[in-house]
């Protein structure tokens, strides 16, 4: 899924759904790949002396996962959620570029493109990455108060 084209996604979506749907589902198939493959890879780096214990003290697997895969996922879960909302921004702002809904930022960098409006086109800009960097921020303060940081 990593080496589709976004925009051949983006393409396809637009056949398939409405406009104001193509940039929800195209973040979806964008971001969840990453999400997925980093909770994958901190589930396989499990610290395998401790899960020798578990099973050496017959400790159940309800709780195994819970104290043991979950948290040695949840590095690499937090890490793939901060990496999958950089790139979500991304995509939306392109699918929303090519699917025009109403009342998206993706229009009004169409709008500054067709009718030259560069100030316009580097504030909608700016605009994006302060949201983005916003959202960052915002994420990694709700690891913090959950407890979840390094």
């Amino acid at each position: 899924m990593r080496t589709v084209p976004v925009m051949s996604i983006i393409i396809i979506a637009l056949m398939w759904f409405k406009d104001t749907n193509v940039p929800i589902f195209v973040a979806f198939l964008m971001c969840f790949p990453i999400v997925w493959t980093n909770t994958v890879m901190g589930i396989k780096n499990a610290d395998t002396k401790l899960l020798e214990m578990c099973k050496l003290y017959n400790i159940n697997k309800f709780r195994i996962i819970k104290s043991v895969y979950f948290y040695s996922a949840l590095p690499y879960i937090k890490a793939g959620m901060i990496s999958a909302l950089g790139i979500g921004w991304k995509v939306t702002s392109a699918a929303e570029v090519l699917s025009l809904p109403k009342y998206s930022i993706g229009r009004f960098l169409y709008d500054s493109k067709v009718y030259l409006e560069i100030p316009d086109l580097f504030a909608w800009t700016i605009i994006i990455v302060m949201l983005s960097f916003m959202f960052e921020k915002f994420l990694k303060t709700i690891f913090k108060l959950g407890g979840y940081d390094d």
